[in-house]
């Protein structure tokens, strides 16, 4: 029944979204220190930090409409660059009104896929046998990396700033990517 703890692709996927998870918990748990250490205004920030919720159902929906011309596999591809390319973007926001604005676009449209995504990519990599336990098996490395991340974005913001902890999360961004397309490929 559990033999899916087994395969590789099962441990790769865990990883890959638990990384996805950090990313975007530790982004958002840290938004606006990071503005302001980024300079950006109380206002904007704010007004920022606000629009991801709508920039995740932006993303959900232009999932839906492209769903018939898009595989699953590519979207996820696709969520998971655009959530790297949100953190370089966050990276490079100082005083750059659009860069914050494709930030804000492209870190909730990734978000928001990755929570409709997660369960058919399991489905397609793991299959549909047993699916509540591989999702609940899944769901632990994910709940843990969103419940890690506020704290280890701050131990490593306590050990070099804002700039260090981004650039670790760009690099989290981009080996939840390659453990993805691990698991994808090993399926």
């Amino acid at each position: 029944m559990v033999t899916f703890l087994h395969r590789p692709a099962f441990w790769a996927l865990a990883m890959g979204f638990a990384c996805l998870a950090l990313v975007h918990g530790a982004t958002l748990q840290h938004l606006l220190p990071i503005l302001d250490d980024r300079g950006i205004s109380p206002a904007m920030a704010i007004l920022a930090a606000s629009c991801i919720g709508p920039m995740q159902v932006a993303g959900r929906i232009a999932m839906m409409v492209t769903e018939r011309h898009v595989s699953t596999h590519a979207t996820a591809v696709a969520a998971f660059a655009a959530m790297a390319a949100a953190i370089a973007l966050l990276l490079a926001a100082s005083g750059a009104p659009a860069l914050l604005a494709g930030f804000v676009i492209l870190f909730g449209a990734a978000y928001g896929v990755t929570s409709i995504i997660r369960p058919l990519v399991a489905r397609a990599i793991l299959g549909p046998d047993n699916f509540g336990a591989k999702s609940g098996a899944l769901a632990l490395p994910y709940l843990g990396g969103a419940a890690l991340s506020p704290y280890l974005g701050a131990l490593i913001w306590g050990m070099g700033g804002y700039t260090a902890m981004l650039l670790t999360l760009l690099g989290m961004a981009a080996l939840g990517a390659v453990l993805y397309m691990l698991a994808n490929r090993a399926a």
